[in-house]
């Protein structure tokens, strides 16, 4: 920093005001009345130049110490693979459909998925159409310990939510059944929570984190993240967590 500050013309500078102080006292006759009013003139300018400099330095300084923060939060940001935040589900809906289209392998992630299953059928039918393409999806089953507690938690009797899950495997199956893709697994999660659901595409993630309130009228934000070279982003702690399961 201190290089790039004093630059050639700095020094230029420094030296002939220290050449003109110098000049006047020293080698040049002038009159001593004169130098009362020079000498003063050339220490203000010199002192005035001084301030300028140390106060160029901290701003320099300080713009460099914002800079390099900035740069290390963008580093953060991009090694996370994060590239969009959506306030709900909703409205990252038509973005996940179009992503679906070029999928090969989708895992999902979920606790029972009655609207987003009959909102996402026509893209789970184009996936399963080509059977060199998987889909696994995961739904919180009835012997799950959590089971009940989420019911509560989204305001559905215990038979209500396994109507919506039951539901929402009857709508897979025959989506899977018409297209004669075996493809298809379908998981019951006995163990775990669904403290975030998730829709794992080939170099996508979408996060969707619980909601802690019940009212029904709240929706989780969502975030997208991509794939990167980093197995601790998102999308690659999202998969670790995953293959971590076991459905048995």
């Amino acid at each position: 920093m201190v290089k790039k500050l004093f630059k050639c013309r700095y020094w230029v500078l420094i030296f002939v005001v220290i050449l003109l102080f110098i000049g006047l006292n020293y080698v040049i006759s002038i009159p001593e009345t004169l130098l009362l009013i020079i000498n003063p003139v050339i220490i203000s300018v010199a002192a005035s130049f001084l301030v300028g400099v140390y106060f160029q330095y901290k701003l320099k300084a300080e713009i460099s110490t914002e800079h390099l923060r900035i740069m290390e939060f963008q580093a953060e940001y991009n090694a996370s693979g994060i590239v969009k935040f959506y306030p709900s589900f909703k409205i990252c809906e038509q973005d996940l459909r179009n992503e679906l289209l070029s999928t090969k392998n989708l895992i999902i992630y979920i606790a029972y998925g009655s609207t987003v299953i009959n909102n996402l059928s026509e893209q789970i039918n184009f996936i399963l159409s080509d059977k060199k393409k998987k889909v696994k999806i995961a739904f919180l089953d009835e012997a799950n310990p959590f089971f009940e507690g989420t019911a509560k938690h989204w305001n559905y009797k215990k038979e209500d939510l396994l109507k919506r899950i039951e539901d929402s495997k009857n709508i897979l199956k025959n989506i899977a059944h018409e297209s004669g893709n075996n493809n298809l697994e379908i998981f019951e999660n006995k163990n775990y929570p669904v403290n975030y659901s998730f829709y794992l595409l080939d170099d996508f993630v979408y996060f969707i984190p619980s909601k802690l309130c019940h009212p029904k009228s709240f929706t989780p934000f969502t975030i997208k993240a991509r794939r990167t070279i980093d197995s601790q982003d998102l999308y690659g702690k999202v998969k670790e967590d995953w293959e971590k399961l076991s459905f048995k």
